[in-house]
């Protein structure tokens, strides 16, 4: 019993470690609901087990609770993004961008940054350069921005109006 709950609670921990990655470290931008899946699946059915107390064969749950967790999180970092949210602030900087500022929603659709099945959206930040404020996306995959004014009416605008009620 001691070896089930060590097995669910190494599960549980690395499925909160694989969700902050993909909503803090990349900020959103990365789609893990694969490997999250997996994980829920597996732990779910270890606590069924549980409930309907059937017993474990020793050696072959032990392979199996490894080549779970050794797959989800192969799975994370063979399809993760290039660059991180806070990465992502430097390259914008490296651009001659001054004042780089996130906002509450940090990541975005864009319509031409390059983007794949697990990454959909790019790094979202207000930036300013030769006196003007833009809107700076950056794509997680390729490192290449892309650039709107703050003050035009873009997709940027109605969106951010859209989650603000406005």
């Amino acid at each position: 019993m001691k070896k089930v709950l060590f097995d669910l609670i190494i599960s549980i921990g690395i499925g909160i470690f694989l969700f902050y990655l993909s909503s803090n470290v990349y900020a959103g931008v990365y789609e893990i609901s694969i490997a999250i899946s997996v994980l829920v699946s597996y732990i779910s059915v270890k606590l069924i087990n549980i409930i309907l107390k059937r017993s474990y064969a020793g050696k072959g749950s032990n392979l199996i609770t490894i080549i779970v967790l050794a797959l989800s999180i192969m799975f994370v970092f063979l399809t993760k993004p290039n660059i991180t949210y806070l990465e992502s602030k430097d390259l914008i900087i490296s651009n001659n961008y001054t004042n780089v500022r996130s906002l509450d929603v940090k990541s975005v659709l864009s319509f031409n940054l390059k983007r794949d099945y697990f990454i959909k959206n790019a790094y979202l930040y207000i930036a300013e350069k030769n006196d003007q404020t833009f809107y700076v996306l950056v794509g997680p995959i390729d490192r290449q921005l892309e650039v709107f004014d703050y003050y035009e009416n873009n997709y940027i605008n109605k969106y951010l109006d859209t989650l603000n009620g406005k």
